[in-house]
C-alpha cells in the first residue's frame, strides 16, 4: 500500500513540469486518473498483474503528493525571485 503511494509522487511532480496544460489541479487529476486506469486496463487485458480500483486510488494519492510539492517549490520559487 505504502509502494503505491510513495512510487508515484514523481509523477505528480513530472506532469505538471512537462505539461503546462496539467498545472491545474483538475486537469492534472484527469490526466493522472486517465493515465492510471489505462495502466489498469492494460494489466486487465494481458493478464499481468490485476485490475484493482484500490490501486488507482492510492496511485492518485500519490501523485497529488508530488503535485502538492511540485506547487510548493513553483510558489518558493516565486518568492526568491521577488
Amino acid at each position: 500500500m505504502f509502494g503505491n503511494i510513495v512510487l508515484f509522487i514523481p509523477l505528480g511532480i513530472w506532469i505538471p513540469w512537462l505539461f503546462r496544460r496539467c498545472r491545474t489541479f483538475l486537469t492534472f487529476t484527469i490526466t493522472v486518473v486517465l493515465l492510471l486506469l489505462g495502466v489498469e486496463v492494460t494489466q486487465l487485458i494481458t493478464r499481468v498483474g490485476s485490475f484493482d480500483v484500490d490501486d488507482i486510488i492510492l496511485n492518485t494519492i500519490g501523485a497529488w503528493i508530488g503535485y502538492a510539492g511540485f506547487k510548493l517549490i513553483l510558489c518558493l520559487r516565486r518568492r526568491t525571485r521577488n
